[in-house]
């Protein structure tokens, strides 16, 4: 497309070095012959012999640098990509108006997409062709390199039934443009319900460097399964009284919810616990749960008052009207109360302190 124009600004150009040559070593002419021309030296403060002049050289017949710079305006044209400095030199202008600028450069983008998107479909035939050439004789070739990793290709893989099309359009053309539109769509869409968010971070990724997604990109089921299995995996512990400190940023809600239907699978199963077990799952729900009010007060506080009734309803807790209700006469021995537990402790209480006992002095006699 652009081939013509370069041929003729190299012509010119050429022509332009030409004249330039002619007009530094101007001819001369003498009014009688000369024995020997070689002779004759162009020096500063050199005496010519005879009567030499020079020739007078006409003026070009065009302007070189005005047509290399129309055929210059031509081709940009031509391809749809200004250059601002020579239409302003053209156009007599000091300068342009944003609005001017914009509206070219929305112009000039449309035409080069448009350009592109045809060429990607010449281009998609070649590639389609080439790929038949390697499956028909060098199917055998199955190592490829990626970044650092010696890699092979399955041969299952190596079929014509692929539609091959390369990528093409304005958007491919700098990288830093798609990054720029990439972090602009998540900032749009960051909080949207209905766009995948894990996809969207992954384009940001795929754009800086794409061996970066498989090590910081995490699916968010992904993660919450991980705490799953790691509060799961923290449950034994519990059971046989070693309390596990709770770490910041877990998903505390989630946890107190595996703890609650292990609980109620043991009850439906009909399993006892001990009290150093009962006092140590309590305390790590009161853990979970005084964490979880420090990012979300409300929730927190709804659902210890859950969590407080379910252990009532189990028995982990006694309730105040269980331990004052009266027995009625005739109904036998009372039957022990078990100690009320606390309700959920905000935090783990401190060891209590040592008493010292002293001894006095006087002597008590046993007779």
């Amino acid at each position: 497309m652009l081939a013509p124009f370069e041929a003729s600004l190299c012509k010119t150009w050429n022509d332009k070095m030409d004249a330039a040559t002619l007009y530094n070593r101007p001819l001369f002419r003498a009014e009688r012959d000369l024995p020997n021309s070689v002779n004759l030296r162009m020096n500063p403060g050199q005496i010519l012999p005879f009567g030499i002049a020079p020739v007078p050289m006409p003026a070009p017949p065009l302007d070189f640098d005005k047509e290399m710079q129309r055929s210059l305006i031509i081709a940009e044209q031509r391809v749809t990509v200004p250059d601002y400095g020579l239409n302003m030199a053209a156009q007599n202008r000091d300068r342009r108006t944003a609005t001017e600028i914009e509206s070219i450069n929305a112009q000039s983008s449309q035409n080069m997409d448009l350009r592109l998107r045809l060429f990607r479909q010449g281009l998609g035939g070649l590639f389609r062709q080439a790929w038949g050439l390697l499956i028909q004789f060098d199917s055998r070739s199955l190592q490829y390199r990626f970044l650092e990793d010696q890699l092979m290709v399955d041969p299952v893989a190596l079929h014509e039934e692929y539609q091959i099309e390369p990528r093409g359009g304005m958007d491919m053309v700098s990288r830093q443009m798609l990054l720029n539109r990439a972090v602009q769509r998540k900032m749009l869409f960051q909080n949207s319900p209905w766009i995948n968010q894990p996809e969207l971070d992954k384009s940001i990724l795929e754009l800086e460097d794409p061996s970066l997604v498989p090590r910081l990109l995490q699916d968010p089921n992904a993660r919450l399964q991980d705490e799953i299995e790691d509060e799961q995996r923290v449950i034994p512990a519990l059971l046989v009284g070693q309390m596990i400190p709770v770490k910041p940023g877990q998903n505390y809600q989630q946890r107190v919810g595996v703890i609650m239907d292990f609980l109620e699978q043991q009850r439906q199963a009909g399993a006892q616990f001990n009290p150093t077990a009962q006092r140590t799952i309590m305390a790590r729900l009161g853990a979970l749960l005084n964490a979880m009010e420090k990012v979300d007060t409300n929730n927190a506080r709804k659902m210890r008052k859950e969590v407080q009734k379910y252990l009532e309803t189990i028995g982990f807790i006694s309730t105040e009207q269980e331990a004052q209700t009266p027995v009625p006469p005739g109904a036998g021995p009372t039957p022990p109360v078990p100690p009320a537990q606390p309700p959920l402790p905000p935090e783990q209480p401190p060891p209590a302190e040592e008493v010292e006992v002293q001894e006095t002095e006087e002597m008590v006699e046993v007779t």
